[in-house]
């Protein structure tokens, strides 16, 4: 080989690592630019996916399950879309030559030098020396055209433009939700983001309860309260969770008329788990945790041999084994039942009550009494039948209680009276009462029927009308001056003596009577005379 293929072939050499040096960080800007284009896209993909998702869960409340398969199928496509497309630049060799090309382009060269440069092969130049100048002069002036454009220039931030475009429209879509609904933006994000955390679905009410006290002791009774906001409801419902945090029980909460509800748990022990619910959708799950109280029962009860325990009031509590009371507490039938039984010991007492005012001459209502005692009668079987069902699904020893309170149902004294007689008939027959007798028998058996009843239902505050805890009837208050009628004799505010309704009397609480008698008297005493 001549000195002068000699000395073209190590120019031509020379030159191609000057290009190639020239191109080195302007190829290396234009792959991480090609990344970030790719990443930007495919994450707003990610943020526009979760978006409808939010809105179609938002529309239809998609279940735990559905939820988490569209997010994991969102991310596993986004995401794998995005590493094979950003690293594909890294990989691809051809990468140069359109970097070449991106260079021609930012030069505004038409004849592309850096791309014909790069292309050139140097492989069958060995002795043609023509080719070998041709080759250096090709390369030359590639390397001068990659030096004089910056890599800034052949790759600028404006090709960001297009994607970063699309990521703002997917961020600008949930400020615009932020915008609309402030309290409701981060509930639709946590949804499709944490399928699987206490987030509750989207709802135009929100519902916020509080409840006193905030630290109950065990035993006590809670208040729970809301005060709704957004959309007002109509009613709200109070909904009781089992320990799968699924629906156990469903109650009404009493509205105060004025936009307000609340909802009384009495003798609260263990731990409850609940939510709200209005116009179909439910508020996160919330826990009322009593703290356990070490004097709590030595200060309040005293427990005495007939399984009933004597309250600081002087009124005594049915208390059955704790284990197997709370065994039938935990049943999901039992709080409609024990509703259902509170219910018939609130009619025995008031059948009890109507026992002690009725005339024994007034026939018709003897009968009346009767016809509600036969009543009573085929209520209490319905709930004997009731028990049987459920006792199949409870331990021995909360059946057992079942098996007790089911034989005071069948049993009750109260449906084993004889017809009522009437005033002509009495003592004509050997051995058949008098009116008056019949009405004794009535007030013994209804009130026999409440003892065994109420020791079966368990600790109750619920009024009846013999003035005691549904749970424990006893001997009511003494009415005043009860006539023949069955009213009782009132002086009302005109100062006037007569007499009071016997269905008004029965809506004051027996325990409350006597007081309300007296504050008649005295509206009657500071009224003035006419």
């Amino acid at each position: 080989m001549s000195s002068l293929q000699t000395t073209t072939s190590r120019r031509a050499h020379d030159g191609r690592e000057q290009l190639r040096d020239g191109m080195r960080r302007t190829v290396q800007r234009g792959r991480v630019l090609a990344s970030l284009r790719v990443a930007m896209v495919c994450l707003a993909a990610i943020i526009g996916g979760l978006f409808l998702v939010a809105l179609k869960d938002a529309v239809f409340e998609l279940p735990v399950g559905a939820r988490l398969a569209l997010l994991i199928a969102l991310l596993i496509g986004a995401l794998g879309v995005c590493i094979v497309l950003a690293l594909r630049p890294w990989l691809n060799k051809r990468f140069n030559r359109a970097a070449g090309e991106q260079i021609d382009h930012a030069a505004e060269a038409p004849q592309q030098p850096v791309t014909v440069g790069l292309s050139l092969k140097i492989d069958p130049l060995d002795d043609d020396s023509l080719a070998l100048i041709l080759l250096h002069r090709a390369e030359t002036r590639a390397a001068e055209v990659a030096h004089s454009i910056k890599p800034k220039q052949a790759y600028p931030l404006r090709r960001l433009l297009r994607p970063g475009g699309w990521l703002a429209l997917a961020i600008g879509v949930w400020l615009m939700l932020v915008l609309i609904f402030p309290n409701q933006a981060f509930t639709l994000f946590a949804r499709v983001a944490m399928p699987w955390g206490n987030t509750p679905p989207f709802s135009l009410t929100q519902l916020e309860p509080t409840w006193t006290p905030e630290s109950p002791l065990a035993g006590e009774d809670v208040v729970l309260s809301v005060e709704p906001s957004g959309l007002m409801p109509e009613s709200v419902d109070w909904v009781l969770l089992d320990e799968k945090g699924n629906e156990a029980e469903r109650f009404a909460m009493t509205s105060d008329g004025q936009g307000g509800f609340s909802h009384l748990l009495s003798r609260v022990q263990t731990p409850i788990d609940f939510r709200l619910e209005a116009h179909g959708r439910h508020t996160r799950s919330y826990t009322i945790a009593p703290t356990p109280s070490a004097h709590t029962e030595e200060d309040t009860t005293e427990a005495s041999e007939d399984g009933t325990t004597n309250k600081p009031d002087g009124s005594t509590a049915f208390d059955p084994d704790k284990i197997a009371r709370r065994n039938l507490d935990a049943h999901r039938d039992w709080p409609g039942i024990k509703a259902d039984l509170e219910r018939l010991l609130e009619q025995l007492g008031a059948a009890q009550s109507l026992a002690q005012s009725l005339d024994p001459a007034d026939g018709k209502a003897l009968k009346a009494l009767a016809k509600k005692l036969a009543e009573l009668t085929d209520q209490a079987q319905l709930i004997a039948g009731e028990l049987t069902a459920m006792r199949g699904d409870l331990p021995a020893d909360a059946a057992a209680l079942l098996d007790d309170l089911a034989a005071a149902l069948t049993s009750m004294q109260s449906a084993a009276l004889p017809a009522p007689p009437s005033a002509g008939d009495a003592g004509k027959t050997s051995g058949q009462p008098t009116p008056a007798d019949w009405l004794d028998q009535v007030r013994e058996a209804t009130r026999s029927d409440q003892q065994r009843i109420g020791q079966g239902v368990g600790p109750s505050d619920l009024p009846t009308e013999s003035g005691t805890a549904s749970g424990q009837p006893g001997d009511g208050p003494a009415f005043r001056d009860p006539n023949t009628s069955g009213a009782y004799n009132e002086t009302n505010v005109s100062g006037d003596d007569g007499p009071l309704p016997e269905a008004v009397m029965q809506q004051v609480p027996p325990s409350y009577r006597v007081l309300v008698s007296t504050y008649f008297e005295r509206l009657a005493e500071d009224s003035p005379k006419p």
